[in-house]
Order: structure tokens, then C-alpha cells, then sequence
């Protein structure tokens, strides 16, 4: 893709790999200790992990994909198990319950202060939730987050898959 930063949006995997390699050599601890102990363990959410890891898949709900996957995806077409692999990158490696993800978007719609402390101060917050790139109408992204402006309501979120999860996470 080839635009000005701040005209058009195009997520990248690559770039939040990226992201968190820069956090765990900045921090000196790997990406997944430093979201546990930063993010995690100060929120209480106990039913999440930071890095998807063989000892944690008992506890996930078997996903599953298009058995094709050389031409797009057709409701009639059978599925199969997905693939499993370990993985540790900011693109997508939280595994957790929907009452954590309850937990994480409560602390959103506070504006970063969780049960206990502030996870992200009002600046780092204002700096996720800006206007950055526009999605299109009254739709944004900031630094990582969505922000959609409907009916006199806020909302933020984000989507992702991984591993035949998907998932979307969206706070009013």
C-alpha cells in the first residue's frame, strides 16, 4: 500500500508484531510478561492469557475454518479443525473469557482507570481514541483502537482473528 500517513487505513499484523517487539526490548521483559503484569494482573483478568501457549488450549473451545482455503469462503463448504501453533505477537495473542474482555472494556470506558489504578493515562488514551485515519463515515482509528461516532454515541473497539477465533470487541 502506498499513501500518506493519516489518509487511509490498512491494518497490519506485521506492524503490531512489530509494536510488540519494540515494548519487550524497551521494557526489557518479553511482550507477554509485560502485558500481564501491565495489564492483566492489574485489571484482575484471571482468564487470560497474554501468549497463546500449548498448556492453554484444554481450556479454548475447539475453532474451526473453511475446509478450502484456495477460493473465498462459502457457507455450504465443510469445516475442518484449525490449525494450532504457540504464538506471542501484539497482532493477536490474547486468549481470555468474555467476562475479561467485559473487565478490558470497562477499563476503555473509563477512560484507562481500572478497579485499582490507572492502566493508561488520560493522554495515552486521548492518543488511542483520536481521530488519526478516517475508516470512513464517523468511523476512525486511533493508535490500535476503532472509534465510531453513531446516534450521539462513542463507540470504541477492535476486531481480530486468529487461529479460527474471531472475535470483536466494541464498548458504548
Amino acid at each position: 500500500y502506498t499513501f500518506e500517513p493519516g489518509q487511509q487505513y490498512s491494518y497490519s499484523s506485521a506492524g503490531f508484531d512489530t509494536l510488540s517487539i519494540l515494548i519487550g526490548a524497551l521494557a526489557h521483559e518479553p511482550y507477554g510478561d509485560f502485558i500481564q503484569q501491565r495489564i492483566l494482573d492489574p485489571l484482575d483478568m484471571r482468564n487470560t492469557e497474554p501468549v497463546f501457549k500449548n498448556k492453554m488450549r484444554p481450556r479454548l473451545a475447539i475453532s474451526y475454518e473453511p475446509l478450502y482455503d484456495d477460493r473465498p469462503a462459502n457457507p455450504d463448504d465443510p469445516l475442518v479443525e484449525s490449525n494450532w501453533y504457540e504464538y506471542g505477537g501484539g497482532a493477536g495473542s490474547l486468549g481470555g473469557s468474555a467476562v475479561d474482555l467485559a473487565t478490558y472494556v470497562r477499563m476503555l470506558l473509563n477512560h484507562g482507570a481500572g478497579p485499582h489504578n490507572r492502566i493508561i493515562s488520560e493522554q495515552s488514551f486521548q492518543l488511542l481514541t483520536q481521530h488519526a485515519v478516517p475508516r470512513g463515515p464517523n468511523r476512525y482509528y486511533g493508535y490500535g483502537i476503532e472509534v465510531i461516532e453513531e446516534g450521539g454515541h462513542i463507540l470504541i473497539g477492535h476486531g481480530g482473528a486468529q487461529q479460527g477465533f474471531r472475535s470483536m470487541m466494541l464498548g458504548d
